[in-house]
């Protein structure tokens, strides 16, 4: 059953945000913190230029904070802390829960190009990963 009331889309919403910005920015700060801690104070990657050592830096960090959020679908196969709370689940075309790769790759997908993501779960409650591996966030049954 499709689920595409506006509350349905908010919460989508909410926990893809707070999968992005949270989740990721607490991986973000420790990653950060152990790549300062471990290369020496000082050392740059190109010649003494903080400025693109720093973004070297950045990106490191960025997909190694998304990739972390994508991989724990492989632990916790789509069904973590917050995605229950706010009662969604991922179904595939025949209403099961999709394979733990397939969520992960979603994710990390929904998470690169997530400008246009926000545009459409608030438009139509699906993302880029959706449509690729033909995904849904429906609200719970209740049983």
């Amino acid at each position: 059953m499709k689920s595409t009331t506006l509350e349905d889309k908010l919460k989508n919403l909410f926990v893809f945000f707070f999968d992005l910005y949270f989740l990721a920015l607490f991986i973000e700060i420790i990653i950060s913190f152990l790549l300062e801690k471990f290369t020496f104070y000082g050392t740059n990657f190109y010649k003494n230029d903080y400025v693109a050592t720093s973004l070297i830096r950045s990106k490191i960090n960025f997909y190694i904070g998304i990739l972390i959020v994508s991989l724990r679908n492989l632990v916790f196969k789509g069904k973590y802390t917050l995605r229950g709370v706010m009662k969604l689940e991922i179904i595939d075309k025949n209403n099961k829960t999709p394979n733990k790769w397939i969520l992960t790759i979603r994710d990390f997908i929904n998470y690169r190009l997530l400008p246009l993501n926000v545009l459409l779960i608030l438009i139509f409650n699906k993302t880029i990963g959706d449509y690729i591996f033909k995904t849904l966030v429906v609200s719970k049954k209740n049983s």
